[in-house]
Formats: C-alpha cells, sequence, structure tokens
C-alpha cells in the first residue's frame, strides 16, 4: 500500500489539505512509534507493522525518509528543514506532503502524536 502521494500526483490536482487541529502549530507537532508497531529497514525501503491488525505496508525510499525524519526531529518544522536539505521541492510542497504522510500514518496507527 502506498503511503506518500508522489510530487506528480500534486501535479495532477490531487491536492489535499491536511491539519491534525486548528490549534496545532507545526512547533508543537511530534511523532513516536507506538508500542504497536515494528519497523524493519529492507534495502532502502522500511517495512511496517502494525501487531494489533495484523497489516503491515511498504514505504518506498522516499517514504523512509519522510518516517525517518518524523521520529529524528522534535517537531514537523525541523523534519521539513531536514527534508528540504534532501530534496529538491518547495518547503510548500515538503510540508504538504509531510503533514499529509503523517496525518495518514497516524490514522492507520503506526504513528503516534506527541507532545502539545
Amino acid at each position: 500500500m502506498a503511503l506518500f502521494t508522489s510530487q506528480a500526483d500534486k501535479a495532477l490536482g490531487k491536492h489535499e489539505s491536511i491539519f491534525f487541529s486548528k490549534d496545532l502549530q507545526m512547533s508543537e507537532l511530534a511523532f513516536e512509534i507506538p508500542s504497536n508497531v515494528i519497523c524493519q529497514a529492507v534495502d532502502k525501503d522500511l517495512v511496517v507493522l502494525n501487531t494489533d491488525t495484523e497489516v503491515y505496508y511498504s514505504l518506498d525510499s522516499i517514504g523512509k525518509d519522510f518516517w525517518e525524519a518524523a521520529l529524528a526531529n522534535p517537531n514537523a518544522n525541523a523534519a521539513v528543514a531536514s527534508l528540504l536539505e534532501k530534496y529538491d521541492a518547495s518547503e510548500q510542497i515538503l510540508r504538504q506532503d509531510y503533514l499529509k504522510f503523517t496525518n495518514q500514518l497516524t490514522e492507520m496507527g503506526l504513528l503516534k502524536k506527541i507532545g502539545a
């Protein structure tokens, strides 16, 4: 199951506004892996298993980079900044993609929002 919308999808007009809450600031948005989730790198990809649902997901190398940015940084602003160093994309597009990605994974129970 694809967990990352490509830049091509955005170019084709598949835009979505993703917000966790109107009051939640990017500087307050951080994530951790829930205790029921196991992940394992496989070459350039990442396999993520939700042990409660027994469903696993495969993230491609871009999804893996977004996953690592979400977990390695203290907030969403820092995660997007780290992705800007790696990808030749505008901050606005990376921010939208990051929020969509983390929202999807949170809804699926693969990431857990912390802080705020």
